[in-house]
């Protein structure tokens, strides 16, 4: 009789600890809605994330808010993988308000991802320079000189690459005045 109670007792309890996490996780999205509304949108990221961990999975919603707020953070790359799993849980949502809102995203987050990935070597590579130089002052003398030629590192890399294909054309130039050697 006591094994029967006890058995009784925990899927009973069990119950409860399951419905509990549903609540505490609706709860959690109900939070993120929130903030998404008053424009914290890392507040949202984390409580929609406090959510996925509370159900043990995402779903369709969750991930619609959550391509909403890295967007609007400007986390692009996190946005296409969030926009991914979107539209793994919502094939059965096509032809919705929000499924059609995510679609028109979805190439301008490619695009948006792309930039925000080449930014990011572009970042590197300065970061590498200021490794490189001996002291603050070269760097930053470095980088605003650069910055103040070309008016920013982005035209330093397209000027670059004209300076480059410049040299090439003065070389080929230079190879064609040149007497070819006669064959024997």
């Amino acid at each position: 009789m006591r094994i029967i109670l006890l058995i009784i007792f925990w899927a009973l309890s069990n119950t409860s600890y399951s419905q509990d996490k549903e609540t505490r996780a609706q709860s959690a999205y109900m939070a993120a809605e929130t903030a998404y509304n008053e424009g914290d949108y890392t507040k949202a990221v984390q409580k929609l994330s406090d959510a996925t961990t509370l159900l043990g999975k995402s779903n369709a919603k969750i991930e619609y808010l959550m391509v909403k707020s890295l967007v609007e953070q400007k986390k692009y790359a996190a946005a296409q993988e969030a926009i991914g799993k979107y539209f793994e849980y919502a094939a059965n949502n096509k032809g919705t308000e929000k499924y059609t809102e995510m679609v028109k995203l979805l190439s301008e987050l490619e695009d948006k991802a792309e930039v925000e990935k080449l930014s990011g070597v572009i970042n590197s590579f300065w970061d590498e320079l200021k490794k490189a130089m001996p002291n603050d002052n070269e760097y930053v003398y470095l980088h605003s000189a650069i910055k103040r030629f070309y008016g920013s590192e982005d035209t330093f890399k397209d000027s670059c690459a004209v300076r480059r294909n410049e040299r090439l054309k003065s070389f080929k130039e230079r190879k064609s005045k040149t007497q070819p050697y006669e064959q024997f």
